[in-house]
């Protein structure tokens, strides 16, 4: 299996540089925002709540980029 990782701060292309490379690849896209949404659904959280959630619990951080990696 091949896993491609994109990183980098908001709004610098990320999702377009992912989605392009997976299709020119034929590759699965998974967005870790996707996840963390999802995350944050469960809890019952807004995406700010959960995001100051997840500044306090760093081990959040871990379950996310499993779930993503999972998801991939």
């Amino acid at each position: 299996m091949v896993t491609i990782t994109v990183s980098g701060l908001h709004g610098v292309g990320k999702t377009t540089t992912a989605k392009k490379l997976a299709e020119k690849f034929d590759l699965r896209y998974v967005s870790a925002g996707t996840v963390f949404r999802q995350m944050a659904e469960e809890q019952g959280m807004t995406l700010e709540e959960f995001s100051k959630h997840v500044e306090e619990n760093p081990e959040i951080d871990e379950e996310i980029d499993q779930r993503t990696a999972k998801e991939a």
